[in-house]
């Protein structure tokens, strides 16, 4: 099967993500998804770089070292009551953006400079589309400004990440 975004061949879905899609609109409520949906795909753009779930003790070491971006990350995007609890978000990030090379719609140095063209809801709205469909909470236009938000807000964010 062929994705719209890179034309490549698909791989089948594994174990593990065919769970996660079953899993989280059963239990992660949309404040959840939001949390999941914004930390995770500002910790692909970024230049902070980790194995994901395939090495959770570098992981752990990468957070420890970047709780101050969690903690920036909470501040502009008010995502959650403590910066700690994006934690698990920023570690599934690999599962979460599996099928879709957001690097292909936006570059780590183009977020680290920050968006501030005329097409940053473009570049928003294909984030927001290429999102895996069981992330997604309250309405497209919601998602879409969030995302411009991180986008224009990128290199504050990114500083010493």
């Amino acid at each position: 099967m062929y994705t719209q975004a890179s034309q490549r061949i698909q791989e089948p879905k594994s174990l593990v993500r065919r769970l996660f899609d079953f899993l989280v609109p059963k239990l992660i409520s949309g404040h959840g998804k939001r949390a999941m949906f914004i930390t995770s795909l500002y910790f692909e753009l970024s230049p902070v770089k980790g194995g994901g779930l395939r090495d959770p003790d570098r992981d752990k070491d990468i957070l420890r070292l970047h709780d101050g971006a969690l903690e920036r990350l909470n501040a502009v995007m008010d995502v959650a009551k403590s910066a700690t609890a994006l934690r698990f978000p920023a570690v599934f990030r690999s599962l979460v953006w599996r099928d879709c090379n957001v690097r292909d719609i936006v570059s780590t140095e183009d977020f680290q400079k920050g968006i501030v063209t005329e097409n940053v809801t473009s570049i928003a709205e294909k984030l927001v589309d290429a999102m895996p469909p069981v992330l997604r909470y309250e309405t497209r236009p919601k998602m879409v400004g969030e995302v411009v938000k991180l986008l224009r807000n990128g290199p504050g964010l990114a500083r010493a990440a």
